[in-house]
């Protein structure tokens, strides 16, 4: 199966070797400029213009929220909050720049558990959640697919990205789109084209004819259909892979991960105190009526029902109200307090077919009582009486809210999650001496005797990683845990039925950098806690040799080390020796520092055996060298060395 990633070149010398790129997606069209709000390119930071540094597509679902695919995030590509941005309101993608669409920041990156690891083998798990700094508010979200009738065979879909126009060609600098026909997994699994059967989370698309495809570059990105009753575009999928054929090749359809499949996990990571009432609740599903009471999941979480419970007191009801000698129709709903998932909205009308919105909830609410610590009940009237303007009914409608719950959810008991500790996030009520930045996760509906293990990783340890476990009920803490290193692991047995939460801080007072969290934890090499690079020492040597599975695309290649041994002020000297007529290369060498910037470089000729790089290393500094081909093509053996500069 291939990965529809387009990889990008690393360097900003390798850039002049890419040959332009011409007008994406394979047999289709391009878009017309900016009539998709919610497209997303994941771009690389660094220099360069976005279409050489976009790698992937995305949807923004909420303004805080993008999906794309994990496979954009992990393995060659991997990423973390600091080496990408998303790029809204973009077209052409060559001279588009900051001031002419929105280039927002990442916060976090929600990797699907199930992704390459041994949580769920049935599943493919290839979509992720990008969180972002700052909301996108001049851009309209995507709705997701809930319904699995509305992703028939047949139905007609569109997929849109910036990536190869034909299989092995050159990507677009325009938005492209092109029309699909839903598949159903078993006609895609007749063809025999994936080398092994696919999984329930999969949606393929395409015709069998072929000449019509996604492409590399595309990955990340939207697979729409429209509404079957408002025609409105929904996202029903999310560009994976395609078959080894290649891509718009006959019987190779497209793959995508299928929304309807993930829909749950998606609305309890973006919405977690939703996520917490299910789950204290045992509650499956979102729009889900599973008590047959007419009531979604989603609907009970709102006005805090029970589900299974025929208590129609709880639900919304209209009344007659009188005020100032006026009558007036009003509703009665509960409503959870401090709800910071969902916002309320109360309209009104006299034909139950023109409905217009109470903008004022606050001018017209006659009573409000707290039910309980979570709820309380609202009677809110209309803005005219029934003798003004025949006012009759009133409704009560609920949607997600714009905002960000500082407090997440995780679905399933499992989570691979890289963030930020800065301090955009809340303080530590728990702790004194010092300012410590936390992120919680809620955590609970486990049994007796189930053991769970964090992994909490400082990357290139910027900060001491502090893990706490809390009480949910009266935010005592529990335990807590430390480390001096990089990488802090912590297993615990959860008691059943009790809530936790588990808090994320550091050991430093005002720590702060990127960080993973996995639970379970997530091997050398996972995904999950980043790359394990070999190491080398100042003084020392290793012998090495470039390889196809080193490719990074544009016939360039590259292998990575951790230096270690270095002393602060001390400056060191980075020599990479490669001969091509004794089946070497022309080579280069980098040195990174672990925020991805070029500290030191040598060798970008093509005439030279031996590059060298000297540089200084810094207090709190880690660094990372890259031995890399300069001609393009070229790989083989080398020698890679470090030692004091003399």
């Amino acid at each position: 199966m291939k990965r529809l990633l387009l990889v990008l070149s690393l360097l900003v010398f390798s850039l002049t070797s890419i040959a332009q790129r011409q007008p994406a997606i394979v047999g289709g069209a391009e878009s017309t400029p900016h009539v998709y709000p919610w497209m997303a390119a994941l771009v690389g930071t660094g220099g360069g213009t976005f279409a050489d540094r976009q790698f992937c597509g995305g949807t923004l679902v909420h303004p805080y929220w993008v999906v794309t695919a994990t496979h954009c995030l992990t393995g060659q590509s991997d990423n973390y909050p600091d080496t990408f941005e998303i790029v809204f309101g973009g077209h052409n993608l060559a001279t588009d720049t900051p001031a002419t669409v929105t280039v927002a920041q990442v916060a976090e990156i929600f990797l699907h558990p199930a992704y390459e690891t041994a949580v769920n083998p049935s599943i493919d798990g290839d979509i992720a959640l990008v969180r972002l700094k700052n909301p996108a508010t001049n851009f309209t979200a995507l709705p997701l697919v809930h319904d699995t009738s509305f992703t028939t065979p047949g139905t007609t879909s569109r997929v849109m990205g910036w990536g190869l126009t034909t299989d092995g060609g050159q990507a677009s600098t325009f938005l492209r789109e092109v029309d699909l026909p839903l598949v159903s997994l078993a006609t895609a699994d007749a063809t025999g084209a994936y080398g092994s059967p696919l999984k329930q989370d999969m949606l393929p698309a395409g015709f069998a004819a072929g000449g019509k495809d996604s492409c590399q570059g595309d990955s990340g990105g939207p697979l729409m259909i429209r509404h079957p009753r408002n025609n409105r575009w929904m996202l029903a999928g999310v560009v994976s892979f395609g078959a080894a054929a290649g891509c718009a090749a006959t019987n190779a359809y497209g793959i995508y991960a299928r929304v309807t499949y993930y829909h749950e996990w998606l609305m309890k990571t973006m919405h977690p105190a939703f996520g917490r009432w299910a789950n204290t609740r045992s509650v499956v599903g979102v729009f889900d009526n599973t008590d047959g009471d007419r009531f979604s999941s989603i609907a009970e979480f709102a006005f805090n029902t029970q589900p299974g419970s025929s208590n129609n007191t709880a639900r919304p009801r209209l009344e007659k109200v009188n005020v100032s000698n006026q009558d007036y129709p009003a509703v009665r709903f509960r409503r959870l307090r401090n709800n910071t998932d969902l916002d309320y909205r109360v309209f009104q009308s006299s034909n139950l077919s023109n409905w217009t919105r109470i903008t004022d909830l606050q001018a017209n609410t006659v009573s409000s009582s707290n039910l309980d610590a979570d709820t309380e009940e609202l009677v809110i009237r209309s803005g005219q009486s029934a003798t003004q303007a025949g006012i009759q009914f009133m409704n009560v409608q609920i949607e997600p809210s714009k905002g960000f719950n500082p407090v997440g959810f995780t679905p399933g008991g499992t989570l691979r999650m890289r963030g930020t500790l800065d301090n955009s996030l809340p303080t530590d009520p728990t702790r004194t001496g010092g300012t410590y930045y936390i992120r919680d996760f809620s955590l609970g509906g486990y049994t007796n005797g189930q053991p769970i293990e964090f992994q909490f990783i400082s990357r290139s340890n910027v900060f001491s990683p502090h893990l706490s476990l809390i009480a949910e009920a009266n935010g005592q803490v529990i335990a807590s845990t430390s480390t001096n290193g990089a990488e802090l692991r912590w297993t615990f047995t959860p008691q059943a039925g009790t809530n936790y939460r588990v808090r994320l801080s550091s050991v430093e007072s005002a720590g702060s950098g990127i960080y993973s969290f996995n639970f379970p934890p997530v091997a050398a090499g996972g995904g999950g806690g980043g790359p394990q690079f070999p190491e080398i020492a100042v003084g020392g040597s290793v012998d090495g040799e470039l390889t196809d599975s080193d490719g990074v695309g544009d016939g360039f290649f590259f292998d990575d080390y951790r230096l270690t041994g270095a002393t602060v002020g001390q400056q060191v000297t980075v020599t990479v020796t490669s001969n091509p007529a004794s089946g070497g290369f022309n080579p280069t060498v980098t040195v990174f520092d672990e925020g991805d910037n070029q500290v030191a470089s040598g060798g970008n000729s093509q005439a030279v055996t031996t590059a060298n790089a000297t540089f200084t290393p810094l207090a709190g500094k880690t660094y990372t060298i890259s031995v890399i081909n300069f001609t393009n093509g070229a790989k083989g053996t080398y020698q890679l060395s470090v030692a004091p500069a003399s």
